[in-house]
């Protein structure tokens, strides 16, 4: 069946271009540990210390796109496109992908900033520890459901720079994001564990863009496998979208067209890897569509005079690409990890919610804990009118989804009306909860909230008496 696909799709450019070596591990002086779980992530080990674009060219992945891909079918190739605004996008050959450094924590915390830019200092693998590398792919044009021109997408991969005191250095990735649409909780996030496939292939959803990894590089998207983070809230791959139909907010098998050799856009070059052979994603002669060449996104500037370049800013910006985002330098992860939780998808502030329940009050939402296939989620009620309050345990399957249903149960602190006293005891609620993802100006409604929305349930006081039933409703921001 794939072969067919691949006749379908017509010859492949560069399919019959021989790539030369395949990746070794001729390059890799020490070996990796004895302990194999200590190896997961580990893409390079050696006696030197690479240089920046060095490690950009060992991790630089695979972008796989579909054989409907509407830019390959219109001959708008190669792709991914040169940046509008690239000085030098009149000398791109091949397809162009931009890197850029999004934030790194310094080895020491006494060591002086790096310099700007940071990309550029000649010591950068004995000053920083952990940082994120971004790859950038620019199209012409986003096709499909709410097209448009200027479309910008991005993939962040987290790498720790180890130095062994034996003298044997490692690269170790230890996050793949694809990123989808400019929302964090739609990303598509690998932990790699030490079976991942290098280079790491990227599936390109068709006409739209978004990224996510494809771990053993199959060409088959596998929820829970591909991704090991978020698995209900993950975007997934929809191809579905570039054919203009509206879908659900769940991912479904239905929404993904299985990738043959012919849409693969390869590396520009070779770089020794210290993975088994087994493991290597590039085979010795695969057929590809064109290769791409690796371009400092931090040179980019802001495009001017080009038709639409109110929208291409606005996501320049969004996505941090260009000459205008400065890396965040830290001194230690607890203080990366704490500016990332304040914003991020998991972020600790909580979320607030106008709540009636026989009387009109608030609820606070904290971060959830991801249980995999459920959320568990802290929860404070309280209700202004006769100050009862509760603290739940919420659980539901989703925090994205346009609706999904929901369990509560917790302590309850209440009184039925302000004549009668306190009784503290069991409380449950089930019910279910509708969400929609807002922008500005509409996200006031949310209080500056990307996701706001409106519970509907049914609440109990008591662990074995079915009365004191009654309806409560819940509104504001959030995702819970």
């Amino acid at each position: 069946m794939l072969a067919l696909l691949t006749l379908a799709a017509g010859p492949a450019k560069g399919a019959d271009t021989p790539l030369g070596s395949p990746r070794t591990n001729q390059g890799c002086s020490c070996g990796p540990s004895a302990a194999p779980e200590e190896n997961d992530g580990i893409v390079w080990v050696g006696t030197t210390n690479p240089g920046f674009r060095e490690i950009v060219g060992i991790l630089a992945p695979i972008f796989w796109y579909t054989a409907d891909e509407p830019a390959i079918i219109l001959g708008d190739t190669p792709i991914p496109h040169p940046y509008p605004c690239d000085p030098e996008k009149a000398n791109a050959k091949e397809g162009i992908v931009y890197y850029q450094v999004n934030w790194l924590i310094r080895r020491e915390a006494r060591e002086a900033p790096l310099s700007e830019p940071v990309e550029e200092d000649p010591r950068f693998f004995e000053k920083v520890s952990v940082f994120a590398l971004r790859y950038y792919i620019y199209h012409r044009f986003d096709y499909g459901l709410n097209g448009h021109e200027h479309d910008l997408e991005m993939a962040e991969f987290r790498i720790a720079l180890e130095q062994d005191p034996n003298g044997c250095n490692r690269i170790r990735l230890t996050n793949v994001i694809g990123y989808a649409h400019g929302t964090d909780w739609y990303s598509n996030e690998l932990l790699p564990p030490s079976d991942t496939r290098y280079p790491i292939a990227l599936f390109v959803e068709e006409g739209k863009h978004a990224l996510g990894p494809d771990r053993n590089a199959d060409g088959i998207y596998t929820p829970g496998y591909d991704i090991s983070v978020r698995i209900n809230d993950a975007w997934g791959i929809r191809d579905i979208l570039g054919s203009g139909y509206l879908v659900g907010g769940a991912y479904s098998a239905s929404m993904f067209k299985p990738r043959v050799d012919g849409g693969r856009v390869l590396p520009p070059e070779t770089h020794p890897v210290c993975t088994p052979r087994l493991l290597q994603s590039i085979e010795e002669s695969p057929a590809f569509l064109n290769r791409y060449e690796l371009r400092p996104g931090y040179r980019m500037p802001i495009c001017r005079g080009i038709s639409n370049e109110g929208h291409l800013e606005k996501w320049t910006r969004k996505n941090e690409f260009g000459v205008t985002h400065r890396p965040q330098q830290f001194d230690s992860e607890y203080s990366e990890r704490l500016s990332r939780e304040l914003v991020g998808p998991q972020g600790f502030l909580p979320k607030v919610a106008f709540r009636y329940d026989r009387g009109p009050g608030f609820a606070l939402t904290f971060a959830g804990f991801d249980a995999t296939e459920f959320y568990v989620v802290p929860k404070f009620n309280l209700n202004l009118s006769n100050y009862s309050f509760a603290i739940d345990a919420l659980f539901t399957r989703t925090a994205t989804q346009f609706s999904s249903p929901y369990f509560a149960l917790g302590y309850t602190h209440e009184r039925p009306s302000s004549s009668d006293s306190f009784t503290s005891g069991f409380g449950t609620e089930a019910g279910y909860k509708f969400r929609l993802r807002v922008d500005w100006p509409w996200r006031i409604l949310g209080a500056g909230y990307e996701f706001a929305g409106i519970r509907l349930g049914v609440r109990k006081t008591g662990f074995d008496n079915l009365g004191n039933f009654r309806f409560i409703v819940e509104a504001g921001a959030g995702l819970w």
